[in-house]
């Protein structure tokens, strides 16, 4: 790997998270949830100079020096949670994120008070000071109107499932929010490391406070979560939006008269008559007075009515008014905002890790070197021929107990079978249609509990690979491993691993069931043992 990758033996280190833990007033969920802290580390190593100086430091400075590979019982995962574990501590990212927690959370508030005032000047402005006649269905369209058309597409979005599960991608958006986070936290916490007398002694340098909210922001985003937030800023701000437009037209309803009427040129009486009726029969479910029939024809612009008309006709105007903005406006505002508070907590406790990506097939060749490789497989120079091939006690001690071995496309200059491996059963080799079928065969037929499968790293895992390997999972019984065999003198492919281990995710093997052969034999190099062309002319 390009950057260090340092493991800390012994007991994790205990993880403290400013905020106390993931709750509903944190736009971000808590240090302590395993994959977001993983993948709070993956994006935080993406910055070198930051976090292999800091590990590299320590190691210099005799902190690690019991440091090791980690134990043969501890599978990749919780190696892997125990390493970010440790590097938050080391880094002190608990109380950087708690900090940008904090920092978000104004930032929302913030968001909420603009948007409140915009609501109540929208209101404003839908009332003519200069006149005491108001359009009913105008004030209506002004005061809901564009929160319909918003909800209508997130209930689009909602819908979508691929738009659901995507990675939200607001450039603007992106951008201005974390300008905000990153003023606001600057502002809670100042970056100096001279504030915390226990950091400013350390050998590792202080993260920057820029750098963490960029991290979290860019988390926020992420496929699942990225939807649900977006959502969460959505309905908050609207809530705020709607509550000050409702304020102000209360305020105004409560200090100034105004008439309530409707116009049309174009539309019947009967089509205002019945959105009356329509917008109406909720509130009259609740028991709420809203304006009849008769009422609504009174109120057409220009029909003269009597003063004690015209004073039940504002109040039950009014009651139409404000019920409206409550049942189509807040209400499934803030019924929404929960929906989305609880969507959120349920794609953090979704969120799944690509372990076939470059990073963590490489922090797993790191952290699982000497247990899950299966060693050095070395020829008999004492008494074999040149060309035949065996396997040292270390190979042989990391692969099942009991299993079957057969052959994907091997090189032709490698024999098969590999000696001393010791199989239950030789499956065979497949190279065409005719062996992989007795290959397909065998393995439907056994009773073994493991099969390994065994390839060249570097042949290519197309999709007449991955059918392949694919077909042999399906009818064997027993559980299916990958053997990678790999020349000893040459540093694995990440990109090509990273293609094996994405086959293997694909078909359902275990990545933890992949493991690399290093071989040493005449003529095996690191190039593909079979064009892909050639294989498919088979």
């Amino acid at each position: 790997m390009s950057r260090a990758l340092l493991w800390k033996k012994g007991p994790e280190r205990q993880v403290s998270s400013g905020n106390g833990g993931h709750s509903i007033q944190s736009i971000s969920p808590s240090l302590r949830h395993p994959e977001y802290r993983l993948e709070f580390v993956r994006h935080l190593e993406q910055q070198p100079e930051l976090v292999t100086s800091a590990l590299v430091a320590e190691a210099e400075a005799g902190a690690l020096s019991d440091s090791g590979p980690g134990n043969s019982s501890s599978g990749f995962e919780d190696l892997a949670q125990g390493r970010a574990s440790w590097l938050v501590a080391l880094l002190r990212l608990d109380s950087l994120h708690a900090r940008v927690d904090r920092a978000a959370v104004q930032s929302l508030w913030v968001l909420c008070v603009v948007f409140a005032l915009l609501g109540a000047l929208a209101a404003a402005q839908g009332f003519d000071p200069g006149q005491q006649t108001v359009n009913f269905f105008w004030l209506l369209v002004v005061l809901l109107g564009v929160h319909l058309a918003a909800l209508l597409f997130w209930l689009l979005a909602f819908l979508s499932r691929p738009f659901r599960q995507s990675t939200v991608k607001v450039p603007m958006l992106q951008s201005a929010g974390l300008w905000l986070v990153q003023k606001l936290a600057r502002v809670l916490a100042p970056d100096t490391a001279a504030r915390d007398p226990e950091q400013a002694g350390s050998v590792q340098p202080a993260l920057s406070m820029t750098t963490v909210a960029a991290v979290w922001a860019r988390l926020q985003t992420k496929a699942g979560l990225g939807f649900w937030n977006f959502s969460l800023l959505s309905h908050a701000v609207w809530t705020a939006y709607l509550i000050g437009g409702f304020g102000m037209t209360l305020l105004l309803l409560s200090l100034r008269q105004y008439d309530f009427v409707w116009a049309t040129t174009v539309l019947s009486s009967e089509t205002f008559e019945q959105m009356s009726a329509l917008l109406g029969q909720v509130p009259q479910l609740l028991g709420i007075a809203v304006p009849d029939a008769q009422l609504v024809q009174i109120s057409r612009t220009g029909v003269e009515t009597s003063s004690e008309t015209a004073s039940i006709a504002r109040v039950l105007w009014s009651n139409l008014l404000m019920a409206s903005l409550v049942l189509w406006g807040v209400i499934p505002r803030v019924v929404l905002l929960a929906i989305s508070l609880v969507g959120r907590a349920t794609a953090m406790r979704k969120v799944s890790l690509d372990l076939a990506s470059p990073y963590y097939v490489g922090l797993r060749q790191h952290l699982l070197t000497g247990y899950r490789r299966g060693g050095i497989i070395d020829p008999d120079h004492a008494g074999r021929s040149h060309d035949e091939v065996s396997s040292s006690p270390s190979a042989s001690a990391k692969l099942p107990e009991r299993y079957d071995i057969a052959a994907i496309y091997l090189d032709p200059q490698l024999p098969w079978p590999l000696r001393d491996l010791n199989p239950q059963h030789d499956l065979g080799c497949i190279d065409d249609a005719k062996s992989e079928a007795v290959v397909t065969a065998a393995a439907a037929a056994s009773s073994c509990p493991h099969l390994v499968l065994c390839s060249h790293l570097a042949t290519v895992p197309d999709r007449g690979v991955r059918r392949i390997v694919g077909a042999l999972k399906r009818n064997y019984r027993g559980r299916v491993h990958l053997g990678l065999l790999t020349p000893d003198d040459r540093p694995a492919d990440h990109n090509r691993l990273e293609d094996w281990y994405r086959l293997a995710a694909a078909v359902g093997i275990s990545l933890d069931d992949i493991i690399q052969l290093p071989i040493r034999a005449p003529g095996f190099t690191a190039a593909s043992p079979v064009e892909e062309d050639d294989r498919h002319a088979n």
